[in-house]
């Protein structure tokens, strides 16, 4: 009978009351912080998620731009060397692989001239000045372009788009794995213009 009476004192003494009101106490706390943080601070939370995701994705895509723009602008100027080089292969070798080196920019997978048959020598109807970019960052030239059993470069995707465009405009292609280098890439396509 005095363990029954002193149970049932619990709520009558000091220290009984006292656990309860902090027992209640945080209760209440737990409570009232869970609702504040699902009433306003989970939104608030998925607000700034989803503006922090807004804005990585607008800097990646900034910086594909400007990638891209830079290739092109790279291909248009490799499309004007055509009418103003020498058209010796001392030229072609040397000239169009300083342009594209670009320091050794690793999203630069490679990039060249491709004449139309019989343009740079009337007696071959395939003479590319192609370079892709290696492992260690350098630039290779490859002649695998120019080789009769490959089929030719001009049937290729990539090059038949630049056939409908002007000069001076360009044309990206759908991505591809470049037979050659076994890369990856969208190659830029702009089309040579006639000697003045």
């Amino acid at each position: 009978t005095s363990a029954t009476k002193s149970n049932g004192t619990v709520f009558r003494t000091v220290r009984g009351r006292i656990i309860f009101g902090f027992v209640l106490l945080l209760v209440l706390m737990v409570v009232l912080i869970s609702g504040v943080v699902f009433m306003r601070g989970e939104p608030r939370m998925i607000r700034q998620t989803e503006q922090t995701i807004q804005q990585t994705g607008n800097l990646i895509v900034a910086e594909i731009l400007s990638l891209l723009r830079v290739s092109e602008t790279l291909t248009m100027t490799l499309a004007d060397l055509w009418p103003v080089l020498d058209r010796t292969e001392e030229a072609y070798l040397s000239v169009p692989a300083a342009f594209l080196n670009r320091d050794g920019d690793a999203t630069l997978a490679g990039g060249g001239i491709w004449p139309e048959p019989g343009a740079f020598e009337p007696e071959r109807e395939l003479r590319s000045f192609f370079w892709a970019r290696e492992d260690d960052g350098s630039l290779s030239f490859l002649d695998d372009y120019n080789d009769p059993a490959s089929g030719g470069y001009h049937g290729d995707g990539w090059y038949l788009a630049g056939r409908s465009i002007r000069p001076g405009e360009s044309v990206w292609s759908e991505a591809y794995t470049d037979p050659h280098s076994l890369a990856p890439m969208v190659t830029c396509t702009v089309p040579l213009r006639a000697a003045e």
